[in-house]
């Protein structure tokens, strides 16, 4: 884990996170990546508003689960009401869907509880400077997804050569099973790895596995 000190000129910076020992963990990170930062530690939204109410922070961490709350109006109210508040997210839910929900909700950036400190001096320094991030655990598997749906395209007989040739059918065996002729079914073939951009009948497999088509 590299603790570098970034040259970030963070003001106040407010964490919000129910379980006591992680908190004071981050707490400890933030410091040593911003030495000039002001850290407050909060377990409870409720207290948590009231202090962003009083004072100007630049920064807001905070988990997306905290014991009987509901964090998406949490969010949502917080960048309704404090429009230059940066918020990160820092979590152990790496449910994909959960990413696109609070992203969609206007957080900066979103951080799984296994990234290191570099990562986190590198996402507070990203959105200080206007962007968005996303840890790199969890941008590999969106870039995952969001390249299967964008190829989701796949015709239904398509969708099914791809089933059979995975499930270990040769071309032949495909044109039984399908009922239509061996150069059909090379035709579906050539559009599916065209479509997807693989390169081989081991990558077609590798591709159904990953994404649970058999």
């Amino acid at each position: 884990m590299l603790n570098e000190v970034s040259n970030l000129s963070a003001g106040r910076v407010m964490l919000l996170d129910d379980h006591e020992l992680f908190g004071q963990s981050l707490s400890l990170a933030i410091e040593k990546i911003v030495p000039s930062a002001r850290v407050s530690y909060y377990k409870h939204t409720s207290e948590a508003l009231n202090e962003l109410g009083a004072n100007d922070y630049r920064f807001l961490l905070t988990d997306v689960m905290i014991s009987g709350k509901n964090m998406e109006g949490f969010v949502s109210g917080c960048k309704k009401n404090f429009p230059n508040l940066l918020i990160v997210i820092v979590t152990s839910v790496i449910d994909l869907r959960a990413v696109k929900k609070f992203m969609d909700l206007g957080v900066d950036a979103y951080l799984s509880k296994f990234s290191n400190t570099y990562e986190l001096r590198v996402g507070m320094e990203k959105v200080d400077a206007g962007k968005k991030f996303i840890s790199s655990d969890l941008s590999a598997e969106l870039i995952s997804g969001q390249h299967m749906y964008q190829n989701n395209t796949l015709t239904h007989k398509e969708l099914e050569v791809l089933k059979l040739i995975a499930a270990g059918q040769n071309v032949r065996g495909t044109s039984d099973i399908m009922g239509i002729s061996p150069y059909t079914v090379m035709a579906h073939r050539r559009n599916i790895m065209k479509k997807l951009e693989l390169h081989s009948a081991a990558e077609l497999v590798g591709y159904a596995y990953k994404n649970k088509l058999i």
